[in-house]
């Protein structure tokens, strides 16, 4: 379904009061031991906003192809430990190549995996998220990019 300029306004206006008034949700009851997805929940298409307290520190999407957000949420804990490139290239999600590569220039000496683990510690005890579900992928980038604004550029993005 095509949008015009109001109907782009009253969404994003409407997504955005679903975001104020939604739950904040602990990582924890979402991924598993071993830092997989947990069955039956967040498959939808949407986008996703981590807090760190009350403080907005990231603003994301997922829903293309099949990478619904349960999948992108898990990611956030995961990296290709086989992968031969760049370091900072070997994680899933920018978030976490960003916090770790901070946390090991603030400890020189800290191993990949120890500050790996130090991030995965700080989603668990440190932040939630909320999330927003929306039909299309094109919709929720539209929306991760309205939120970044209205939210005022959260520390990670961009």
């Amino acid at each position: 379904m095509k949008m015009n300029v109001a109907g782009v306004t009253d969404f994003i206006k409407d997504k955005w009061i679903k975001l104020k008034n939604s739950k904040s949700l602990d990582f924890k009851d979402f991924v598993k031991d071993n830092w997989g997805p947990k069955r039956g929940l967040l498959e939808f298409i949407g986008v996703y906003v981590i807090y760190e307290g009350n403080t907005p520190i990231y603003v994301g999407s997922a829903g293309k192809g099949k990478h619904l957000l349960k999948y992108r949420i898990a990611d956030l804990f995961n990296y290709s430990p086989g992968y031969s490139g760049r370091e900072k290239d070997k994680f899933y999600h920018t978030l976490t190549s960003k916090l770790v590569e901070e946390h090991r220039q603030a400890q020189r000496g800290l191993s990949l995996e120890q500050a790996l683990e130090d991030v995965r510690d700080f989603y668990l005890k440190s932040c939630t998220f909320k999330v927003v579900k929306t039909d299309t992928i094109d919709r929720a980038r539209m929306l991760e990019q309205a939120f970044i604004l209205l939210l005022k550029h959260p520390k990670y993005n961009g």
